[in-house]
């Protein structure tokens, strides 16, 4: 699991999976037998920008072997 800061500032959240939508990414914090429960962690201009940042969290948790990782999603 990852920490997340939110593109606006206003949530950190611990999340089990970050997914592109379109030009939004979303971190599922829990799933369950009904459905999972997610939140919007980001919107930027292409969904190929989207891609770019989860490749950049991807990076970050690579280099911290996933343990202990805080990441903060970029504004732009």
């Amino acid at each position: 699991m990852v920490w997340i800061r939110t593109q606006n500032g206003e949530s950190l959240m611990q999340v089990r999976e970050v997914t592109v939508k379109g030009r939004h990414l979303e971190g599922v914090i829990r799933r369950g037998f009904v459905g999972e429960w997610s939140k919007f962690i980001g919107k930027y201009e292409s969904k190929d920008r989207a891609l770019a940042v989860l490749q950049e969290l991807y990076t970050t948790l690579e280099q911290q072997n996933g343990s202990g990782v805080t990441f903060t999603m970029p504004k732009e």
